[in-house]
């Protein structure tokens, strides 16, 4: 072996060394994964398995995005349906580690056999027709027409419904009463149409609203 391999292969094997004493390093400091271990081992009572394997670089951002949303008490959604959606998410993925963990989170926070048969039979029915209309490439305009007007005849039933969309059309065909939103603040509301054509509401959604 020449000096100068001798010398490339002292040098890859340095560059390939240093990582690891660099890792084992932040571990003996502390540093944010051990910080987000320690707060993991807070909260739950323990560090699972998954957790100790996740890469260190990723799991602050992986135990703040779980504790955050999911395990989470004061979001939008309550426990009981984040965790049927998760359900039924693992259900179509499929994976039989989340299957199980879900359906036994989704029973603590009260969701009952029925409901965990449902949000199954949810997922499967939305993937059964997603695969037909996605693979028949329905006409996309017409398919909003269509449920534009299902929307209006549920209204003539008389079920009341809130609507969340950003398709100006359907909105001003469908809708008795609009408010609108920016960056979580309500900055107008009233008839659709009148709505729409306001100055801050074109500024927030179409650029600055010209004169």
């Amino acid at each position: 072996m020449t000096r100068t391999t001798k010398t490339l292969s002292l040098t890859l094997a340095s560059l390939l060394f240093l990582p690891a004493v660099t890792r084992a390093a932040e571990a003996a400091k502390g540093g944010p994964a051990a910080e987000a271990r320690a707060d993991i081992q807070k909260t739950l009572g323990f560090v699972p398995q998954f957790f100790l394997k996740f890469p260190e670089t990723a799991l602050p951002g992986a135990w703040e995005e779980m504790k955050t949303l999911q395990l989470n008490p004061a979001t939008a959604l309550p426990g009981r349906s984040k965790e049927l959606i998760g359900l039924a998410v693992a259900a179509q993925i499929p994976c039989h580690y989340c299957i199980y963990a879900h359906t036994e989170f989704a029973k603590l926070n009260g969701a009952s056999e029925e409901e965990i048969g449902e949000a199954v039979a949810m997922a499967a029915t939305t993937r059964h027709w997603s695969t037909f209309i996605n693979g028949i490439q329905t006409d996309e305009g017409k398919f909003r027409g269509e449920i534009a007007k299902l929307l209006l005849s549920l209204r003539g039933a008389g079920m009341t419904q809130l609507l969340v969309e950003h398709d100006v059309d359907l909105i001003t065909s469908v809708c008795d009463h609009l408010w609108v939103m920016n960056l979580g603040t309500v900055i107008a509301e009233g008839k659709p149409r009148e709505v729409i054509s306001r100055p801050e509401v074109e500024e927030a959604y179409l650029g600055k609203a010209q004169r």
